[in-house]
C-alpha cells in the first residue's frame, strides 16, 4: 500500500536543483566546489559575464577557472565573487554583494 502525501505535488514543478540551474544561468553564475573547506568556504560563485566584460584581458580561457587564474584577487576585491560552505550559500552571498534578489 502506498503512504499517502500531505500535499500533492505536480510532476511538472521543478525540483530545487532545476530551480539553482537556471538562476544560475539567468544571472551569468557560475559556482565550483573547491574541495575541502578554507577558511572563507568551500564553494565559491561568481558572475562571470560580468567579470569576463571587466578583466578579460588578464585571461586568455574564457572558464570559470582561467578567469579566477589570470584575475581572481581583483573579482574577489570588486565583489563579483562570493563564498560559502555550500553552493547556496555562495551564491546567496553573491547575491547579496550585487544586490540580485535571490530567491532560491
Amino acid at each position: 500500500m502506498k503512504t499517502p502525501n500531505l500535499l500533492e505535488i505536480p510532476k511538472d514543478s521543478p525540483t530545487r536543483k532545476e530551480r539553482i540551474k537556471a538562476f544560475k544561468i539567468e544571472n551569468g553564475i557560475e559556482t565550483h566546489d573547491a574541495g575541502p573547506p578554507p577558511s572563507y568556504g568551500r564553494w565559491c560563485a561568481v558572475l562571470v559575464e560580468k567579470a569576463w566584460n571587466d578583466f578579460s584581458f588578464y585571461c586568455e580561457d574564457k572558464s570559470l577557472f582561467g578567469l579566477m587564474a589570470g584575475a581572481g584577487r581583483l573579482i574577489d576585491e570588486s565583489g563579483l565573487s562570493g563564498y560559502g560552505d555550500t553552493e547556496i550559500t555562495a551564491i546567496r552571498n553573491l547575491c547579496s554583494e550585487n544586490k540580485i534578489h535571490c530567491p532560491i
